[in-house]
């Protein structure tokens, strides 16, 4: 389960008796003025020790805006906002929260206990990314793990293995017009239906591809939907171009940020080109095509029988433990190579995600989540007995002092401390 970082703010502030939520009518309201007859019954005497508002997203364009009120008048219920910082629209709707400690620092607050919190509070990982290549011991650790505790190993053989085609129309046999289904070519390239059977390997048709001299441009399949659900998986692209030009083509594939390529075409007919790579944490895009190169003419080719496959792999026999590895500076040192296409299972933690955006979440719910927010108003009123008024130092150390002694209750009811034998020990299994 996780907690958003607008449920997280609301729960800090309730904890702390910082927690007003207010809806209504909203009139006669400004970039620099709130007006509401919603407000009148908070008085002067809340504005004055403070008040920031902190708008939702009927109340501004903006969605979220913490602004200081500078003053209130109760009988018109009227609240003035610091003119240097007004609101990027004029509210049209009243749907608010007012705080008197800035919800900003409620967020640090927040965020810095998410960290300091990790040995009691994190999320469990098991990462198995990592295939095993002859002669090699050394593998960069997954960025999706900080700690890792335990390590298995385990084959996988050809029998358990299949090939899922993502991609739709490989063979071009489908078309609209002079576009093939599913493709799209970028605007310095034009495509056509192809049916001569000197240019056609499978199916009936092929695709013929033209571009101009000195242009460059892409002829990729369309994304795959869930691009996220191959996330650090091998994909491979291939696709049967005919081309009598050397140095003109490649094959690609396409993760939303990164390209990777095969080698260029030789220019001697019909030629697989074909390339791998391993998708990011977060892809945003899965495509593979073929990318032109500029040259001193234009250029014309034929392409056919492409494939974007993903190799599912399931291993035959239980995981075997492993002992004596190592990690050090974000590389995991196995004690001796291992055979090609072992799988490696990591299995470790990682911390909890921060939060900044409304909707961001972070891993935790009841009860582990009242152990965060005591762990952030301990560092709020910490940080508060140095920038606050001197006139309130006594009373933030009284709360950072009670705080403190709520952290150390919650840690042993509802914390989940790693125990010492499941610590990253090399040789432990």
């Amino acid at each position: 389960m996780t907690t958003t970082y607008t449920a997280l703010r609301e729960g800090l502030s309730r904890l702390i008796g910082d927690w007003l939520s207010v809806t209504g009518a909203a009139t006669g309201c400004t970039t620099t003025a709130l007006k509401s007859t919603a407000l009148a019954e908070y008085g002067n005497s809340y504005f004055s020790d403070g008040g920031y508002f902190i708008l939702g997203p009927t109340g501004t364009s903006s969605a979220i805006e913490v602004r200081k009120v500078t003053s209130f008048v109760q009988s018109t219920y009227l609240a003035s906002i610091f003119t240097n910082y007004p609101f990027t629209t004029a509210p049209t709707s009243m749907a608010c929260e007012l705080h008197k400690i800035n919800p900003d620092k409620k967020k640090k607050a927040l965020n810095v206990a998410i960290k300091s919190l990790y040995s009691w509070l994190r999320q469990e990982v098991v990462d198995e990314t990592i295939m095993t290549e002859p002669n090699q011991i050394e593998y960069a650790v997954p960025s999706t793990i900080t700690d890792i505790q335990q390590i298995f190993y385990s084959t996988w053989p050809a029998s358990d293995t299949s090939d899922t085609e993502l991609g739709s129309n490989m063979s071009f046999d489908n078309w609209t017009a002079s576009a093939p289904d599913d493709w799209t070519a970028s605007a310095q390239v034009t495509t056509a239906q192809e049916d001569d059977d000197d240019f056609v390997l499978s199916g009936s048709y092929s695709c013929k591809a033209t571009i101009a001299a000195s242009q460059t441009g892409t002829l990729y399949s369309d994304s795959v939907s869930s691009p996220t659900d191959y996330a650090g998986q091998r994909i491979t692209f291939d696709m049967w171009v005919y081309c009598r030009t050397a140095s003109r083509v490649k094959a690609d594939i396409y993760d939303g940020s990164t390209t990777t390529q095969s080698s260029y075409h030789q220019g001697r007919g019909w030629e697989r080109l074909s390339v791998s790579a391993t998708m990011p944490t977060t892809p945003t895009a899965l495509q593979g095509g073929i990318s032109f190169a500029s040259g001193t003419t234009a250029l014309t080719i034929y392409c056919d029988d492409a494939h974007l496959m993903y190799r599912e792999r399931k291993p035959t026999y239980e995981p075997y433990p492993l002992y004596g590895w190592d990690v050090y500076n974000s590389v995991l040192y196995l004690p001796a190579s291992i055979v090609k296409n072992r799988l490696i299972t990591l299995k470790g933690t990682t911390y909890l995600s921060t939060v900044d955006a409304e909707a961001d979440t972070t891993e935790a719910d009841e009860p582990q989540v009242q152990l965060l927010y005591a762990e952030a108003a301990r560092y709020l009123y910490q940080e508060l007995i140095s920038t606050g008024p001197k006139e309130d130092i006594t009373r933030h150390q009284q709360l950072a002092g009670y705080y403190s002694g709520e952290v150390e209750r919650l840690k042993r009811r509802v914390g989940k401390l790693i125990p010492a034998h499941q610590m990253k020990v090399p040789g432990y299994p």
